[in-house]
């Protein structure tokens, strides 16, 4: 099959997924996608540049979700070991992303060319999710070989899917020196986010900045999210504020005018909230 023939079935097949449910939008700009995201929750954005290169994980360091592979390594790509690729845009933060086949031999990353599986999971549902995908394909140029990013419900099924491939609209790069953000924001919540990419295809991908929501509660004042405006709401609050540390989900319900920050100007919003007209079936 071409290359314009394929990339014309992958853009057609994104469109049909979205017309099929109205209620999804799928991302391959990351700015597009944030702004998407402005008026549903606090966007949460977990970057692999503080663990050090080589570390391999076990996949429940990150809080709010677990990742599930044969393998996590934590990779920078310019380490690359000679004729392997040239890595500097295969992630979207600097310096570090995680792979499943790219793994450490002494000061140099190589390849065991087999399979790039993962699985991350939230802990919450959320109602938006994304990621960074980078070295597409095998070769320069390489048109063929895809990587496909399933976005799940809670039942394991598909709410939207990306089949992406070096000729995919959004990529960032060219050749192997590469990457690519694919995201969704979905009425039905995301569970999961399932990449597949085979073994002995020759490309060893790599994923970075995996972003999720946490999602307003549905009344800005109801911080204690139990569908309830009362006094226990205002207890809630002071916690979260007065939290040091915030967890994100503190940061999250302590923001009730959602400005993006927690501070003294949310007091007066929950008060207002409170001895105004409250919220709409709260």
């Amino acid at each position: 099959m071409s290359t314009t023939a394929k990339s014309v079935l992958v853009a057609a097949f994104a469109l049909a997924t979205s017309a099929a449910n109205s209620q999804v939008e799928m991302f391959n700009d990351q700015n597009l996608f944030e702004t998407g995201v402005s008026g549903i929750g606090s966007l949460q954005i977990q970057t692999f540049d503080t663990v050090p290169t080589s570390t391999v994980l076990v996949g429940n360091e990150l809080g709010d979700f677990t990742i599930a592979a044969r393998q996590i390594s934590v990779v920078d790509p310019q380490d690359f070991a000679p004729g392997l690729g040239v890595g500097g845009l295969n992630v979207n933060s600097q310096p570090n992303g995680i792979s499943a086949s790219l793994v450490y031999s002494g000061v140099s990353v190589v390849s065991d060319n087999l399979d790039d599986d993962f699985l991350l999971t939230f802990e919450t549902p959320t109602p938006a999710a994304g990621l960074w995908i980078g070295n597409l394909g095998a070769t320069n140029p390489d048109f063929d070989t895809t990587t496909t990013v399933e976005f799940l419900n809670q039942s394991g099924a598909a709410i939207a899917q990306f089949e992406l491939t070096q000729a995919s609209a959004g990529l960032i790069g060219s050749g192997v020196n590469n990457r690519i953000f694919a995201g969704v924001v979905a009425d039905e919540s995301i569970s999961a986010v399932r990449v597949s990419n085979a073994a002995a295809d020759q490309d060893s991908i790599l994923l970075d900045d995996v972003q999720y929501v946490i999602a307003f509660p549905a009344c800005a004042a109801d911080t204690n999210g139990d569908g309830v405006l009362n006094d226990s709401d205002f207890f809630a609050w002071v916690t979260a504020f007065t939290a040091d540390p915030r967890s994100p989900e503190q940061e999250t319900a302590c923001d009730v005018n959602r400005d993006g920050s927690c501070n003294d100007s949310d007091f007066f919003a929950w008060v207002t909230f409170f001895t105004g007209a409250g919220c709409p079936g709260v």
